[in-house]
């Protein structure tokens, strides 16, 4: 039952999918890099490495490799790789970053390398040449991709997991729906019937975060997708993000991700 409503409640948005020759100039800038949204690499050729979770993973050809969304992580070339990768949004019951939450693996053995590579060239050419057929046709290669990493049995506490988050359901849809909108405290434990004290601390214990936070959390999420977009404006981001000002949404950017939007569009889009 479980797995069932994980995902069938299961949503990804590809934000872009491409192949990189990395060089030593691939690495992070002496601080970690935190994305809401998550990484996949598959290296074809030489090593790097990044660090997540307190845990260092080399980079090398033969493994999927996976970076959760609002995960901090380093990451380094020393010489030469060359990639696949892609950026995503994996999200479950609303809001809720499936791979954290459910403790998915980071890295996955490939054993079929000549077909895993065969996915990755068809999600690229159907990314580069996005019309409705084809971005369906994306969005299932990566979903394939995407399933290397989920356990083979699910864990132990998966059952009390869902049971909690379909407590929570009206609170991420609401968000999710309204995020231009000004969104309090008290409206979001109303919309679970509960005072905003005991839904604050609730949905702590719950997710590790509290509500407002996570709130803004779904904000800078849905900025940096749009500003994946060439033609995005700043100011369209932050009225359509529920932040009242261009400075405001920059400054609460830098605050979650390290960095400007600016510097944020031109780095991007190769680590």
């Amino acid at each position: 039952m479980a797995l069932s409503q994980i995902f069938s409640t299961l949503q990804t948005e590809i934000h872009t999918v491409s192949r990189h020759h990395c060089t030593e100039k691939w690495h992070d800038n002496g601080f970690p890099v935190r994305d809401p949204f998550a990484r996949i690499y598959y290296v074809l050729r030489g090593e790097g490495e990044v660090v997540h979770h307190d845990k260092k993973f080399k980079l090398i050809p033969g493994y999927l490799y996976l970076i959760p969304g609002f995960c901090p992580f380093r990451y380094k070339c020393n010489d030469l790789m060359d990639q696949y990768y892609i950026h995503m949004t994996i999200k479950a019951f609303g809001g809720v970053d499936a791979p954290s939450y459910f403790d998915w693996n980071f890295e996955s053995k490939i054993t079929e390398a000549e077909k895993i590579k065969e996915t990755w060239r068809n999600l690229l050419e159907c990314w580069k040449n996005q019309n409705p057929r084809n971005s369906m046709a994306a969005d299932g290669l990566a979903r394939q991709i995407l399933s290397e990493f989920v356990p083979v049995k699910p864990g132990e506490f998966e059952e009390e997991k869902v049971r909690i988050l379909n407590r929570f359901v009206p609170v991420m849809n609401y968000i999710e729906n309204h995020l231009s909108e000004k969104i309090t405290l008290q409206l979001l434990a109303s919309l679970i019937h509960l005072q905003p004290n005991y839904f604050s601390n609730l949905f702590m214990d719950c997710f590790g975060i509290p509500p407002m936070k996570y709130l803004q959390q779904i904000r800078i999420q849905r900025a940096q997708a749009m500003l994946l977009k060439k033609d995005a404006k700043f100011a369209q981001i932050a009225d359509e993000t529920g932040f009242c000002d261009v400075f405001h949404f920059s400054k609460s950017f830098k605050k979650i991700t390290g960095i400007s939007p600016v510097n944020f569009q031109k780095t991007s889009m190769n680590r």
